[in-house]
């Protein structure tokens, strides 16, 4: 990248809660399009390698920083949408502007609040074939490899690998090898034995020789038990459009999940293809060994069926519930899932509130024993990459008292993609354990793009569920623009600092944030802290009506002299940032009080920006170093 001579103009991005600063370069007006470099780094001022970058949201637009942190690109005159993503840190995203020359900009992650990836990731990979793959018994999480292959390599094939992970010591164990293998139609679930005992329940779709496979786990005894009845009573006619396909399908199948009741039944939601609408699901007796046909449905089934029970006394209901989330609907018409529970006691079917996103293959939910659930979409949208910040790594939170719906801290980065096919995700103490399933499409070496294939993946994370919630509800408009993060309710720990950027619709502009009813700047980026619950709506209006309102800020009032930096008359608490003349940053000070202050500071001589930001900003000024 060739530097032109520098020019003294200073760009002000405020990224995380920091300011950073974005100089400009060069005084030619190129005719071309100009180099933009992007440093991305933590607040310790590391370069962060690995991180992912996205311009515009485009497909063409997007790197991954070296071992400085850096990412090039080359762009034309305009203003760009800049997203950054690294597993371990919060999402970011800003606006920035080319014009006339080289840029260079600074991006700050900061770490993340909830999610880590530091737990060890299970021996081998699971494959993009779906189902769910874990289950919790006893304070370990069990998994039933099912399908799956080395990690990160393409390619996967039937496995019987079963393991158990211990959180207290973060080890893999290996326990006997699961009967079966399976491809689509997988699914592992708890549940007791006739006994009463703990065990894991592992149910497979269509196999060589045989349609349905069922099987139990002994924990206490470390042993399979195969015997088990697997002739499901299949429905054939539940009056649904089964058109298209083979009519029905007698085995589990694409969004197949398993979930027990709290006593002796195991409820199957077997899934759908895609050439049909299915309505059928059964219920598996543990006392009896047998099954059962139930009524039909109030909704389709689809990849992406998730189901939880949640029993009354822990969550203050007034019976135990069955939380299902149905898969989308089949026939490749990716619209959106619908959220529903069955009433144990009542027999009765309710629609809840839906989360507005779809489901797919490796949806999931959680719940963490008292008021809430956790639900993950799984491969919704899928496509190659995950390019948008609201798609498949959304994480989100479920009011069982209130029927509403919060966006939490989106799920560790991955490049190829957000949840994906199979994985799943269970709840241990205080934690959510989520494994992600394989990705449905290869990647070559050199991080090339590859279509097709299947790459098993071994990542598995943990969330800390929070203490303390305090909700942001972000609104705008309809049909004038978007937010980041996107509006409806979202949860956030005390003291998070939450960016907000402001996206026009065509033939809009951005006019100004208001929090709580009351004028929150006129910047289509900012940043709040969450202190307590709080409504933020972003207010646009028409281009060829908007008059901007530029305010008259006061001059700081600064001199230096004898190794000091003296302010006098500051109106408030705030942050104290001192630049060079090339535009990057010196030294700052946090200011806690408002009034006159002085600062020990001995740069090296030359000229220097000055600037204080607080709720009261002041217009910088230059001071000179002797």
């Amino acid at each position: 990248m060739r530097y032109i001579r520098k020019q003294s103009i200073l760009f002000f991005l405020f990224l995380t809660g920091l300011l950073v600063l974005v100089p400009g370069y060069g005084n030619l007006a190129w005719a071309g399009p100009k180099a933009v470099t992007i440093v991305v780094m933590d607040r310790s001022q590391i370069p962060l390698e690995g991180a992912m970058v996205f311009v515009n949201d485009s497909t063409d637009l997007e790197g991954i920083s070296d071992s400085q942190g850096m990412v090039q690109f080359s762009l034309m005159d305009g203003t760009y949408m800049l997203f950054a993503y690294l597993p371990d840190h919060r999402d970011h995203y800003s606006m920035f502007t080319v014009g006339g020359s080289d840029l260079e900009l600074e991006v700050v992650l900061a770490p993340a609040l909830s999610w880590t990836t530091t737990p060890t990731g299970p021996p081998q990979g699971i494959g993009s074939a779906n189902g769910v793959r874990i289950a919790e018994a006893g304070g370990k999480i069990y998994m039933h490899m099912a399908v799956g292959g080395t990690p990160g390599v393409p390619g996967a094939g039937a496995l019987t690998d079963f393991y158990a992970y211990d959180p207290d010591t973060d080890d893999w164990t290996a326990l006997p090898n699961a009967p079966f293998g399976g491809q689509y139609g997988i699914s592992t679930a708890y549940g007791p034995t006739p006994e009463g005992g703990d065990a894991i329940y592992i149910i497979r779709g269509y196999w060589a020789g045989q349609r349905t496979w069922l099987a139990r786990f002994h924990i206490d005894e470390g042993q399979w038990e195969t015997g088990l009845d697997y002739q499901i009573p299949w429905r054939t006619d539940l009056g649904g459009d089964y058109g298209g396909g083979s009519g029905f399908q007698d085995y589990p199948r694409n969004g197949a999940v398993m979930a027990w009741d709290g006593d002796d039944h195991i409820y199957l939601f077997p899934g759908s293809g895609y050439g049909y609408l299915a309505y059928d699901w059964y219920r598996y007796s543990v006392s009896q060994d047998s099954w059962e046909a139930l009524d039909s449905l109030p909704h389709m089934q689809g990849p992406g069926n998730a189901a939880i029970w949640v029993d009354a006394e822990a969550s203050g209901l007034d019976q135990d519930y069955l939380y299902v989330q149905f898969g989308l609907v089949p026939h490749g018409n990716y619209t959106q899932a619908e959220f529903w529970r069955y009433g144990l006691t009542s027999e009765t079917w309710e629609q809840m509130a839906s989360h507005g996103y779809g489901a797919d293959d490796g949806s999931m939910l959680a719940w963490d024993g008292g008021r809430y659930l956790f639900h993950i979409p799984g491969a919704w949208e899928e496509q190659p990459w995950d390019r948008n910040v609201d798609q498949k790594r959304e994480f989100m939170r479920y009011d069982l008292a209130t029927d509403i719906w919060s966006h939490m801290e989106y799920s560790p980065y991955n490049r190829w993609g957000g949840w994906d096919d199979g994985g799943g995700m269970v709840r241990v103490g205080q934690s959510i354990y989520a494994l992600k399933g394989g990705s449905d499409v290869s990647w070559a070496i050199g991080d090339n793009i590859a279509g097709g294939g299947s790459v098993p993946s071994n990542k598995f994370w943990r969330f800390s569920i929070p203490d303390e919630t305090l909700y942001l509800t972000i609104s705008i408009p309809e049909g004038s623009g978007r937010i980041m993060p996107p509006t409806g309710k979202h949860a956030h720990l005390p003291n998070t600092e939450v960016q907000l950027v402001a996206i026009p619709d065509s033939g809009y502009v951005f006019h100004s944030w208001r929090r709580d009813g009351q004028s929150f700047g006129n910047l289509p980026y900012t940043t709040l802290v969450m202190r307590e619950g709080t409504q933020v709506e972003a207010l646009f209006v028409d281009e060829n009506t908007f008059v901007p309102h530029i305010p008259a800020l006061e001059p700081l009032q600064a001199y230096y002299t004898h190794g000091s930096l003296h302010l006098s008359k500051l109106p408030s608490a705030g942050t104290l940032v001192v630049f060079d003349a090339l535009g990057r940053l010196v030294k700052s000070w946090k200011v806690l009080s408002p009034g006159d202050h002085s600062f020990g500071f001995r740069p090296p001589a030359g000229m220097y920006v000055i600037r204080f930001v607080s709720k009261k900003p002041l217009a910088p000024v230059k001071v000179l170093v002797y």
